[in-house]
């Protein structure tokens, strides 16, 4: 009886060992079918720049392209990793009811930037009417976290 108790034991233990596996490669997936989208809509990039590091190395980091609205010049900023999922789906809501001046509109609040933007004077009112949309949303809702 003793034997049949442990082989039940060790195969229940590798049941639940594979279940996490999977949960865990089922939440991966889930990540990068986000990231994947955001890919695909042109409001982000990938970049082997780590800045925890202040080099390059062999992994990606997400990256929102923010060229030339803080500074006449190349910027991006980084997805930060700590809460990765959390940032994703409000930059997945944020494309699909801003766009890309959503994704500034984040960027300007994680930056702590209040403007005026040289940038802004280069876009159309609409889009500077989502811009402003986009901040009044994301503090309404309490989406932006740092």
């Amino acid at each position: 009886m003793n034997s049949d108790y442990a082989a039940y034991k060790m195969q229940t233990d590798r049941v639940t060992e594979l279940e996490q596996q999977l949960e865990s490669y089922v939440k991966e997936n889930e990540r990068f079918r986000k990231l994947f989208w955001l890919a695909r809509e042109d409001l982000i990039f990938f970049s082997s720049y780590n800045e925890e590091i202040e080099d390059w190395d062999d992994d990606w980091h997400p990256c929102l392209n923010v060229n030339d609205f803080f500074a006449p010049a190349a910027d991006a900023e980084r997805i930060p990793d700590k809460d990765i999922d959390r940032h994703l789906d409000t930059l997945i809501e944020l494309g699909k009811r801003f766009g890309y001046m959503g994704h500034l509109a984040w960027t300007s609040m994680r930056r702590k930037e209040m403007g005026p933007w040289k940038g802004l004077e280069y876009y159309k009112p609409e889009d500077v009417a989502k811009f402003e949309a986009a901040k009044a949303w994301l503090k309404e809702t309490g989406l932006f976290t740092d």
